[in-house]
């Protein structure tokens, strides 16, 4: 049986762009809490911006937050709003420009803190990445959301032990995170603690069952452990819930062959 294929570093496989798209769908579930409730009626550009973002209507939360800048440079709100749009755009270089900018207009600070940190994390540049979230929890040392961050980048960086410690104080201070739950069973999947990983995994899926990445993590480890009836089952679910992504229809290929199915 050829079980190269599960034996990547689950946080290195792909979700729909790889390790990327895995980092940046736990940034958009934490943003929408960062730019705070959605305001009864936009009386602002920059609360427009902030409710499209929250509605999931990015581009116009953009133009929303570009058109509060326009009429006022100084409004640092709308910068660290803008900020989290391009983020979710993917748009880096423009999103640590903003994020910047609103550092040094002292706004939410601690939240363009962690902002900013998951930019890095996307530009792969780690240790900057750390030094941010760092910062963030100086400033604000009860926001699981830094912890969260700091533990997915010290995974990318296979540094698991400091990925654990991160993500059980992310998990302590937010019980209900699946996305937290989630990297911590990475984290413990790729340190070869297969029994944590799937009761990390299956945390996560019981939080949140409609979030794919737990399920095609939780296979990899039955693979692994050749339980591949409920290897077969996870994937089958994982490729359901992400369908552009290959590696779901890849897995269940895989197993299916080793099943002689």
């Amino acid at each position: 049986m050829d079980m190269s294929a599960s034996k990547q570093p689950c946080h290195k496989a792909s979700l729909g762009g790889g390790h990327e798209g895995k980092f940046l769908y736990v940034v958009v579930a934490q943003l929408a809490i960062a730019l705070g409730p959605n305001p009864a009626l936009a009386a602002s550009a920059t609360e427009r911006c902030i409710q499209q973002f929250n509605e999931g209507n990015y581009s116009a939360a953009r133009d929303s937050c570009t058109e509060a800048i326009k009429r006022n440079p100084a409004d640092g709100l709308a910068y660290h709003a803008r900020c989290s749009v391009l983020l979710v755009l993917r748009d880096y270089d423009a999103a640590l420009a903003d994020c910047n900018q609103a550092i040094t207009l002292k706004t939410r600070v601690y939240e363009a803190y962690i902002n900013r940190c998951a930019i890095y994390g996307q530009l792969g540049n780690y240790d900057a990445a750390i030094t941010d979230c760092t910062q963030a929890i100086k400033l604000n040392a009860n926001d699981a959301r830094s912890y969260n961050n700091r533990g997915m980048v010290y995974l990318y960086k296979d540094d698991y032990d400091h990925a654990i410690a991160d993500l059980d104080q992310a998990v302590r201070l937010n019980p209900k995170s699946f996305e937290s739950y989630t990297l911590r069973g990475d984290a413990y999947r790729d340190r070869g603690d297969q029994r944590q990983a799937i009761a990390d995994y299956s945390k996560a899926i019981e939080l949140n069952p409609e979030f794919a990445w737990p399920y095609y993590g939780r296979g990899l480890v039955w693979e692994e452990s050749k339980d591949l009836q409920k290897a077969l089952t996870d994937f089958k679910k994982y490729a359901a819930l992400a369908p552009s992504d290959p590696n779901g229809l890849k897995a269940i290929a895989r197993v299916t062959k080793a099943l002689g199915q």
